[in-house]
């Protein structure tokens, strides 16, 4: 393969600025973006509304063109229509003909990646049933919901093998199953070496399959990294029930701790303590009579992160 040795996507230095017309600002969408994006990877891309995700997944795919900068896809510039024979895309508010049932969708589309016969119609029917369409694949496709329409999608983005897939907002508007069916889809896309790159607004999802996730605000990279980089440690709570024997005040004194009483347990907060410490002040509670009902360590969520950066830029 023509990239084997590089990157599934690379941007240098990308940018693009919309030019509205004459006395209207110009609006510029990516400010000197630099991606490196590797094989097997499921890459999360955030940013708020109009950061600049879509404008960039437009470039990847040949849409549009960059102002300046450049990049490559599959090995080829950005704008090759190379890079787009194993290139799988769902933008984020699809359109199809609806008067064509999914199966006969898929047919003209495996066609078109030059399946036939047999071949074709056992990859249509693996689709449909990955994708939970087997029993609509003969419905008129004006007759499925929105969640069959993204999972239809999937399906069309997958139809010719692709080693990359891009996703703009794939779980857009699904419940909590067929988002879970997706996520599982994406998951077995990686196990099989495949390049996920993908936008969402459902941070805990990105959390939960990402390999790593870049983060964008008005067109600038402000943040990228794997989620144990990103939600680091924020330190440690016991929830103990029968301290009568302690005092809140001894409690307190021990490190930066902090106490809340829930019902007849407390739970006793640790924002910055070593595993050795946590240890030893176990062993105070149970020797002093307490019970210990759990102990977890805490992490910043990639939500809170999210929130928190976007708001240290904007000030």
């Amino acid at each position: 393969m023509l990239y084997e040795n590089q990157f599934v996507i690379e941007t240098n230095s990308l940018c693009k600025t919309y030019y509205p017309g004459i006395g209207e600002q110009n609006k510029p969408a990516l400010v000197d973006l630099n991606l490196k994006i590797k094989k097997g990877e499921i890459y999360g891309f955030l940013g708020q509304n109009g950061a600049g995700k879509t404008t960039l997944i437009k470039i990847l795919i040949g849409l549009i063109f960059p102002t300046s900068g450049n990049g490559n896809l599959l090995g080829y510039r950005f704008g090759d229509i190379r890079s787009r024979q194993k290139l799988g895309y769902l933008p984020e508010s699809p359109y199809y003909h609806t008067f064509l049932t999914a199966t006969e969708y898929l047919d003209i589309l495996g066609k078109l990646h030059k399946l036939t016969g047999k071949q074709l119609k056992n990859k249509i029917y693996m689709l449909l049933e990955k994708t939970g369409l087997k029993d609509a694949s003969d419905l008129k496709m004006r007759e499925f919901s929105k969640g069959m329409l993204q999972r239809f999608g999937i399906a069309q983005a997958l139809i010719g093998d692709p080693e990359l897939v891009i996703f703009d907002e794939p779980t857009s508007g699904l419940d909590p199953i067929a988002r879970k069916d997706i996520r599982n889809i994406l998951i077995d896309l990686k196990n099989d070496n495949k390049t996920v790159f993908f936008s969402s607004h459902i941070l805990s999802e990105v959390e939960s399959i990402s390999d790593r996730v870049g983060i964008i605000q008005k067109g600038k990279l402000i943040k990228e990294g794997t989620i144990q980089e990103l939600t680091s440690l924020s330190g440690y709570e016991i929830r103990v029930t029968n301290i009568d024997t302690l005092s809140l005040p001894q409690l307190r004194s021990y490190g930066n701790t902090s106490v809340q009483k829930i019902d007849k347990d407390f739970i006793i907060s640790f924002p910055e303590i070593d595993n050795n410490e946590l240890i030893n002040y176990m062993n105070l509670l149970v020797k002093a009579g307490a019970r210990i009902i759990s102990a977890e360590c805490k992490k910043e969520r990639l939500e809170d992160i999210f929130v928190k950066l976007v708001k240290e830029k904007e000030e």
